[in-house]
């Protein structure tokens, strides 16, 4: 697999002018990494995120994300200067427990150059083990520059025309680095369509809040449920302080801990840059 990655990143290479990048040692792109492992292969991974599907019903996901991938091949990349990282977090759920899972995260490379912030508290910590509650806290609301982006209603070409990083492949693993891009590239569906759909409808609720928030307070509250009326109808019991207390620690060392490994893999990627 490596062998082949490696040779994938040179076609890479190779081909990033004919699609009107810059071209730059190792750089590659989404779409070269979907092509340089077998769509079976792919296929099987994601259809195995489907842990609730009878054998048959997987077996029909895998010839569909399979055919899907085959589709991909004769759309060209679109170039928006957008850089893809995969970034392991944790998710600690308090009655599922705790699980990690890989996320493949969008920046714009200009913003890594110009917002990434050196010497934020994070840069001085690598790990949570043996800080006080309130050092986590303090950790869990520093802020994090830049933002990344969803990007699961981005047009196809843009994402097949992001751009990622070989060393950060080898870090995460290349299927389970393109699978987490084709998960979130079909979050609603196959069909393109769909896509376009759910980005209109998302436009039409954000101009529809827009116009809620300019309302008076008390208008607006005819608009919105209070959390607190929601749990009473679904019989959700109301926690003690003591259970809110734990809640809100828990929270804050998964976002603290989150936080960390989004600051540590970005910082990573920029110092292989400077390198």
């Amino acid at each position: 697999m490596t062998d082949s990655l490696f040779e994938a990143v040179a076609h890479a290479t190779r081909e990033l002018t004919k699609y009107g990048f810059s071209t730059q040692e190792f750089a590659m792109l989404i779409k070269e990494l979907i092509f340089s492992i077998p769509a079976p292969d792919l296929a099987e991974v994601y259809a195995a995120k489907y842990d609730d599907l009878s054998p048959e019903k997987k077996g029909r996901v895998v010839d569909q994300v399979a055919a899907f991938i085959g589709t991909l091949k004769d759309r060209k990349p679109k170039d928006t200067g957008h850089l893809i990282l995969g970034i392991s977090f944790v998710d600690d759920n308090e009655d599922e427990g705790r699980r990690e899972f890989l996320d493949a995260c969008l920046f714009k490379k200009d913003d890594l150059d110009a917002q990434f912030d050196w010497d934020s508290p994070l840069s001085k910590v690598t790990t949570l083990e043996g800080l006080t509650d309130d050092q986590v806290e303090e950790l869990a609301h520093t802020r994090i520059l830049p933002d990344s982006y969803a990007y699961d209603l981005s047009p196809w070409e843009e994402i097949l025309g992001y751009e990622v990083d070989p060393y950060n492949i080898l870090e995460v693993g290349p299927i389970p680095l393109a699978v987490a891009v084709l998960w979130e590239m079909t979050f609603f569906g196959f069909d393109e369509s769909r896509v376009d759909a759910e980005r209109e409808e998302l436009h039409r609720r954000a101009e529809e809040l827009d116009e809620i928030l300019k309302l008076p307070k008390e208008e607006q509250e005819k608009h919105f449920i209070p959390a607190e009326k929601v749990f009473a109808e679904l019989g959700i019991p109301e926690r003690t302080e003591e259970e809110k207390l734990a809640d809100h620690r828990r929270m804050s060392r998964e976002i603290a801990e989150n936080g960390l490994r989004k600051y540590h893999a970005m910082r990573a990627y920029l110092e292989r840059k400077v390198d």
